[in-house]
């Protein structure tokens, strides 16, 4: 929630629970338990070496559900409502489109970092109604 990113790995990230341990990618710490609460969203890109890289989020054609992510720092991160979007415990689980890598990543969001979650006709309204004005 403070800006810092960790880069590291874990195999026990659940949505279910309170927190998860991690292994630090650099830096002198061996090990870390991440309480979810203190977290704005915990990223997981894609792990196979061979996918294919992308223009685009593929999902732009499919017609599903658009949604909006806007959290308690004003950020907002959009994507669509998929197999994988679910609620779990106290964190919503959803696919969205990463510029960075290109791909597809998984999220687990905190409820705590959200300030909602839209459900949207188009990606951005404000246009439309600033050009009615």
């Amino acid at each position: 929630m403070d800006g810092e990113v960790i880069d590291g790995e874990s195999d026990d990230v659940s949505s279910t629970r309170v927190g998860f341990a991690m292994r630090p990618a650099t830096g002198n710490n061996r090990l870390a338990w991440v309480p979810f609460n203190a977290l704005k969203y915990c990223k997981f890109p894609p792990s196979a070496p061979g996918r294919a890289v992308r223009s685009g989020d593929p999902r732009g054609q499919v017609g599903l559900p658009k949604l909006v992510l806007r959290f308690t720092d004003g950020e907002v991160m959009r994507g669509y409502k998929d197999e994988v979007f679910s609620h779990d415990g106290n964190c919503l689980n959803v696919m969205l489109w990463d510029e960075d890598t290109r791909a597809l990543c998984r999220y687990i969001v905190p409820y705590s970092a959200l300030k909602a979650v839209f459900f949207v006709e188009e990606w951005d309204s404000r246009a439309a109604v600033q050009e009615s004005a």
